[in-house]
């Protein structure tokens, strides 16, 4: 999954191709950036050639990649947008896809029960995570937006965020652990697709909430 050779931050000279070569996963940070994928050749400083804010940019690629990131120029703007393009991501394509591998890799015939409960858990999960991130659309990004325009933003804090702000991957860590030992009752390579995609889907989440925080 992750193919990091130094501790060494990333560096605003540096192509986003090399970032990529370095650790995959920052695939998913051109998407949630809109850098086209034709532009794997441009400088980190060069991004702001396609409205990119480069600064922006490299903090979340050093957070992801578990270096160390610079956060003090920071664009919150740029930040949001990223944050928000996630959320559909994972609502509208990454989840729906764990689910439809799922109910093909579950064998129905042997236990029946079991399978309805194993899609129920995670269709409650799905929508924890669909309230979590609908939270943070309706409510704390339109307060950061009146945040940085000056509008008065009373009656709302980023104190209350912020205490109860709960991490939406340590569920899926459970599902993991189910269908670990449900497998024996499946189609093998099906379910190892599933747990994948999940144990990714998990790392995305946690480096999704830690940038959020």
């Amino acid at each position: 999954i992750m193919n990091t050779q130094s501790n060494e931050p990333y560096k605003m000279h540096q192509h986003l191709r090399e970032l990529v070569q370095d650790n995959p996963r920052l695939l998913m940070a051109l998407s949630r950036f809109g850098i086209p994928s034709n532009r794997v050749s441009t400088h980190i400083k060069d991004l702001s050639e396609i409205d990119i804010h480069p600064q922006t940019f490299l903090a979340v690629a050093n957070l992801i990649s578990g270096k160390c990131a610079d956060t003090s120029e920071i664009d919150l703007s740029s930040l949001t947008n990223y944050l928000k393009r996630a959320h559909t991501y994972f609502l509208e394509f990454c989840l729906p896809s764990i689910r439809r591998k799922l109910i093909h890799a579950l064998d129905y015939t042997i236990s029946p029960e079991l399978t309805l409960q194993i899609l129920q858990f995670f269709d409650d999960y799905v929508n924890e995570v669909r309230c979590h991130m609908n939270y943070e659309d309706l409510t704390l990004f339109p307060y950061i937006s009146k945040m940085l325009s000056g509008e008065d933003t009373e009656g709302y804090s980023i104190d209350i965020f912020a205490q109860h702000h709960d991490a939406v991957a340590s569920k899926l860590c459970r599902l993991k652990d189910v269908l670990i030992r449900y497998s024996g009752n499946a189609d093998i390579d099906l379910m190892n697709s599933v747990l994948f995609d999940i144990i990714n889907t998990e790392i995305d989440l946690s480096d999704h909430c830690m940038i959020e925080d």
